[in-house]
């Protein structure tokens, strides 16, 4: 019964989110509409792997593994294991719900599902921008 009301409440978001944006404006633009599409729908467990741009960052995307809302794995391109990385999905829709806040957000793109598979925030100009890019996420269970 919980799903039941939980998806209730994402359609009462959408339609009213949906009611205040222009008819052309793009759904993956509306960061509101996305986290309300992933909290109604965010399953336990799942994998995903991220490409963090920022003023210092690593190349390449890690693969994340996701138990219980916690990330329990992450792995670089050949497959070593990488160290205190601990970003989810829900990590980085609170980075963006934080730069909305700031009025900081360059650009978001998400899924059907409310996956950011790209999302742009902060101030370049004085490096604290940070870009994410997600691809391959799968709900494990």
């Amino acid at each position: 019964m919980n799903r039941f009301w939980s998806r209730i409440a994402t359609i009462a978001v959408a339609t009213t989110l949906l009611g205040c944006s222009g008819a052309t404006e793009p759904l993956g633009n509306h960061a509101e509409f996305g986290r309300a599409l992933w909290l109604a729908r965010r399953p336990q467990a799942y994998s995903f792997d991220v490409a963090i741009t920022a003023f210092f960052s690593a190349p390449g995307y890690v693969r994340v593994r996701v138990s219980d809302g916690q990330a329990v794995d992450a792995r670089d391109s050949s497959g070593q294991t990488v160290a205190n990385f601990n970003l989810t999905i829900d990590d980085i829709w609170n980075n963006v719900e934080a730069a909305r806040v700031r009025n900081e957000v360059n650009a978001i793109r998400f899924d059907e599902r409310g996956v950011p598979v790209e999302a742009d925030i902060g101030t370049w100009a004085n490096d604290g921008g940070v870009h994410y890019s997600v691809r391959n996420f799968a709900a494990s269970r």
